[in-house]
């Protein structure tokens, strides 16, 4: 069976109790992903993709709003650049974490965010919330974005 496939039926399986849940992380984990996350927040006000990069596994799948999957670290580095020519600038983020569950080696996380973008075709900053799911893989003694949905709370602008 497949990685995905193997991922989501665990997901079917425990979905019910998600949210109920809470962390279920130990907290050395959530130590770990703590750091990350604000690395990467951080990295994201910067507008810093090297540092948002690394953070991602080489066979990453990130799926945001109406566009099609990006697979894999390179497809990444092409979006990444697009925005830099575009002049993609975010001038606020935050996320929070709702609840982690850790299970063989991968912690499963779904939560909320908000953030306010702007590019040379809309220079006035735009604001954009929603929820989101990861699956962070452990990759030694840190872990890495392996899978990512975004999904927004409201119509796009």
């Amino acid at each position: 069976m497949n990685t995905f496939f193997k991922h989501m039926l665990v997901l079917m399986l425990i979905m019910p109790a998600i949210g109920l849940a809470g962390d279920r992380v130990s907290p050395e984990t959530a130590v770990i992903l703590e750091e990350i996350t604000t690395e990467m927040d951080a990295a994201m006000l910067a507008n810093d993709y090297r540092t948002l990069l690394a953070n991602y596994t080489e066979d990453c799948v990130v799926m945001p709003d109406f566009q099609p999957p990006i697979r894999g670290r390179q497809a990444m580095r092409r979006v990444y650049a697009e925005n830099e020519k575009s002049g993609v600038v975010t001038h606020a983020f935050s996320g929070k974490a709702e609840a982690r569950w850790e299970v063989d080696g991968m912690v499963y996380e779904r939560g909320t965010f908000g953030m306010t973008v702007s590019d040379r075709q809309h220079p006035h900053p735009r604001g954009y919330y929603g929820s989101y799911f990861q699956i962070w893989e452990r990759q030694g003694s840190t872990y890495r974005l392996a899978f990512v949905i975004w999904n927004l709370d409201h119509p796009p602008h």
